[in-house]
């Protein structure tokens, strides 16, 4: 079964913490905490202070990169625009979603036209009204 990736926790933090102080390599370490040595050696490296490894710190650096991250939006400007004009000439969801990865678009899945749908009624939209099976919104 193949391994999927998880990201340290802070209890396992504490478990790298404890075993560089009891100077066990990288390696022990990882097959300590189940993960791969590389996963170990970079959180090691990225989170060394002057001293030592803080594995407290080093949750919290975790956590602010993470909120950080910029987040990939696909649903852009241009892709809305192209929703609006499809779904007003009764497009469905799937066809529009065929069409954009035709035209090389950056492709939507139904289910996130359905969501843009129902944001825009919310907003007093009447792009529901275009849909072929009127689902309760």
């Amino acid at each position: 079964m193949p391994k999927t990736y998880t990201h340290l926790t802070e209890e396992q933090r504490y478990q790298i913490y404890e075993s560089l102080i009891e100077k066990q390599s990288h390696r022990a370490i990882a097959n300590r905490i189940g993960k791969h040595h590389g996963s170990v050696s970079r959180e090691v490296a990225r989170n060394v202070g002057l001293k030592a490894y803080r594995p407290r710190q080093a949750h919290i650096s975790a956590i602010v990169r993470k909120e950080l991250k910029p987040k990939y939006i696909k649903l852009t400007p241009k892709v809305q625009a192209i929703i609006r004009k499809n779904i007003g000439k009764e497009w469905s969801p799937e066809q529009i979603q065929g069409r954009l990865k035709l035209d090389g678009e950056e492709m939507v899945c139904p289910a996130t036209i359905y969501r843009f749908i129902k944001l825009d009624k919310a907003a007093g939209g009447d792009l529901y009204k275009h849909l072929r099976h009127k689902k309760p919104y």
